[in-house]
């Protein structure tokens, strides 16, 4: 008991102790009943009990009381901490839990394999990310972006090949403006560049794709099939649309990235996306036909917009009703490039 309140043992250890001392004092052989045995125990018990409930009423009383010895220290926090406990967080009651449960019954191996592994990393994503970063397989990969891969989530490309040209060291900065709260600050690097053209996706993706591996080596298959499908695309596509086939990518990484049921590898569920940034009549690239937005940056003296090189989805599709001249797109066929 005076170890207990010396906070040398722990309650669990005490009453272990104190067992095996009665234990030795009165054999249970010599005692049928229990009595002799049990009685001590239930004393020395509340004692322990009795202790602890001191404790509790001390922290109540006035915390921050200084001139405690560091044994007393440690019994003080250690009752604070059972007072404080929260509550039992019951994850059976979830109304997912029943939903995951079938649907893990239906996805591939692949993204069960992915969802255990963002499951052990979230239990503590800044030790896990710590832990890479010390390892000697950490790859070249922007501070920034660590977290998000290992969470599953999309990756920001445009970071990654900033962080690939770029020669300014990231600093972490902590400025403390008042008792308990400091601001964190990192000093990024400043985004020269942006994924633009098929050589700077290229380059991002092998970066990405090798980060990924490290983090999730099942996914290489995946991976591979995702970039041999957007460089298909790439190959037989002119240049004038290709930030069109970026665009689609990085829709496609972020849808994946809201989702645990599918994965990069999923083509064939790309389609609305597919439509939607690269199919001349998609919502993210077809352009009111008819009028003329009001004049603004970059915009000629005739009210309309600079030209662009990029081929007019309108005028492809037979329904632009802006002169060549003031349109501000391209009237060339969307995949040769020429007029015709």
């Amino acid at each position: 008991v005076k170890e207990f309140r010396d906070g040398k043992v722990s309650k669990g250890k005490a009453i272990l102790l104190i067992t095996q001392e009665l234990a030795k004092a009165n054999p249970p052989e010599l005692d049928q009943q229990g009595s002799t045995f049990a009685n001590p125990l239930q004393s020395y018990i509340n004692m322990l009990e009795s202790h602890e409930q001191e404790i509790c009423n001390a922290a109540d009383r006035g915390r921050g009381r200084r001139g405690r010895s560091p044994s007393e220290e440690q019994s003080l926090h250690r009752g604070r901490s059972k007072c404080r406990r929260r509550p039992h967080l019951d994850e059976s009651k979830f109304p997912w839990r029943v939903n995951k449960a079938i649907q893990s019954s239906l996805v591939s191996p692949q993204l069960l394999q992915t969802q255990e592994s963002i499951d052990n990393f979230s239990c503590d994503i800044k030790c896990t990310k710590a832990a890479l970063q010390n390892s000697f397989i950490c790859p070249d990969f922007p501070n920034s972006e660590f977290i998000p891969a290992f969470m599953g989530k999309a990756v920001n490309f445009n970071a990654i090949l900033a962080h690939l040209h770029s020669s300014t060291i990231t600093e972490h900065r902590t400025q403390s403006i008042g008792e308990g709260i400091s601001i964190h600050v990192d000093t990024q690097p400043e985004i020269a560049k942006s994924v633009r053209t098929q050589g700077n996706w290229l380059n991002a993706c092998l970066k990405y794709n090798k980060a990924i591996l490290c983090i999730f080596p099942h996914r290489g298959p995946g991976l591979n099939t995702y970039f041999q499908h957007i460089s298909s695309l790439f190959s037989a596509s002119i240049p004038a649309i290709h930030s069109q086939i970026i665009a689609y990518d990085k829709a496609v990484r972020k849808h994946v990235g809201s989702h645990r049921d599918i994965q990069l590898s999923d083509i064939h569920k790309f389609a609305a996306i597919k439509m939607a940034h690269i199919d001349s009549f998609g919502i993210g690239v077809a352009t009111p036909s008819g009028g003329a937005e009001k004049k603004g940056r970059g915009q000629s003296r005739g009210g309309y917009n600079t030209k662009d090189t990029a081929p007019c989805n309108n005028w492809n599709a037979d329904c632009c009703n802006i002169h060549s001249g003031k349109c501000r797109y391209a009237h060339v066929c969307s995949k040769c490039g020429h007029k015709h």
